[in-house]
C-alpha cells in the first residue's frame, strides 16, 4: 500500500516536472519532438529517487538493528555492574561486622599462654 502510494506521487511529481519542461506554443499544443525526452528523464528520475528510498529504508531498518544490539549490551553491561556492587557491598559488610560478640575482648597470644598454665 505504501509503494502504491509512492509510486503514484513520484508519478504525479514526474509529470508535473515534465509538463513544466514541456515548450509550449501559442495555440497550447505541446509538440511530440519535445515530448519522448522528458519522459524518460521522468521515468529514470522516478526510479532513482524509488531506488534511494529503497536503499535509505534499509540503512534505516540496519541502524535500528545496531541500536538494539547496543541496548541490550548496555542493559546487560549495568545488570553486571549492578551485580559487582552488591558483591562488593556484602564483602564490605562481612569484614566491617564485629567477628566476636560486644563486650568480650578478642583473645591474644599472651591471653592464651595465661589460660593454659595455672599461676
Amino acid at each position: 500500500m505504501k509503494k502504491t502510494a509512492l509510486l503514484m506521487l513520484c508519478a504525479q511529481f514526474g509529470l508535473m516536472a515534465e509538463a513544466g519542461a514541456l515548450p509550449v506554443n501559442n495555440s497550447g499544443y505541446q509538440g511530440n519532438a519535445g515530448y519522448g525526452a522528458p519522459a524518460a528523464g521522468a521515468d529514470s528520475a522516478i526510479f532513482e529517487v524509488l531506488g534511494r528510498l529503497e536503499q535509505l529504508q534499509l540503512e534505516v531498518q540496519q541502524l535500528r538493528g545496531m541500536v538494539e544490539e547496543q541496548s541490550q549490551t548496555i542493559a546487560d553491561l549495568e545488570r553486571k555492574q549492578s551485580n559487582m556492587y552488591s558483591d562488593l557491598d556484602d564483602r564490605i559488610q562481612l569484614l566491617s561486622a564485629p567477628a566476636q560478640p560486644a563486650g568480650t575482648a578478642p583473645v591474644t597470644g599472651a591471653d592464651a599462654a595465661q589460660t593454659a598454665s595455672p599461676a
